[in-house]
């Protein structure tokens, strides 16, 4: 395997693994009666960011190159499947734009940006 590759399969292991012991953290918090806190908007950004990378990698090691526009899929569905859906990862539970502003807001005291 090319030596790229195999850098990005342990940038990959690396995040799952952070995400992992983050997410344990989070479950801990509320099992101990805390309120979810912008934590959780980070991890969220982050595992969508983690995903996308893996989708990208996916496609990569099986050679086959990304999606274009309205590109029939017929030739490796389920890799393809993968891929896409991992694209969605960035806007369900929350559009990382969003995540990112509830942490500016919330976590960093940063002004809303609404205008007067």
């Amino acid at each position: 395997m090319p030596e790229p590759l195999i850098d990005e399969l342990v940038d990959i292991w690396i995040r799952s693994t952070a995400l992992q012991y983050t997410v344990r953290g989070h479950l801990a918090e509320i099992g101990r009666g805390e309120s979810p806190g912008i934590g959780n908007n980070a991890t969220k950004v982050y595992w969508s960011e983690t995903y996308q990378a893996l989708g990208d990698l996916a496609l990569e090691i099986r050679g086959i190159a990304p999606p274009a526009g309205n590109e029939l899929l017929d030739d490796e569905p389920d890799w393809y499947d993968f891929y896409l859906a991992s694209r969605a990862s960035s806007i369900y539970a929350g559009t990382d734009e969003i995540q990112r502003t509830i942490i500016a807001e919330r976590g960093l005291g940063l002004p809303d940006g609404r205008l007067p």
